[in-house]
């Protein structure tokens, strides 16, 4: 209801978490108090979110794990990697 979850490294800086297939992030997203998970379009993701992360200065925090593990990208970074593919 209040918006998107953000997470942060030790400096304060936000980082946006995405998963590949929402059974991932139903794994993550159960283990937070009254989270839930939402599908984002391939388009959408690269036309207007990775472009809005990268004008706010926010990271990428791809398929984090419930322990805590993932890595954390620019938009502009994770952007390149998927038109390669």
């Amino acid at each position: 209801d209040d918006g998107w979850c953000l997470v942060s490294d030790d400096d304060g800086v936000e980082a946006f978490p995405v998963w590949p297939h929402q059974q991932f992030a139903d794994a993550c997203v159960n283990s937070m108090d009254k989270e839930t998970s939402a599908k984002i379009s391939l388009q959408d993701w690269l036309e207007k979110w990775l472009p809005g992360m990268m004008g706010d200065g926010r990271k990428v925090a791809v398929f984090p794990t419930p322990n805590g593990q993932g890595i954390v990208v620019s938009p502009s970074q994770l952007r390149d990697d998927l038109l390669a593919e």
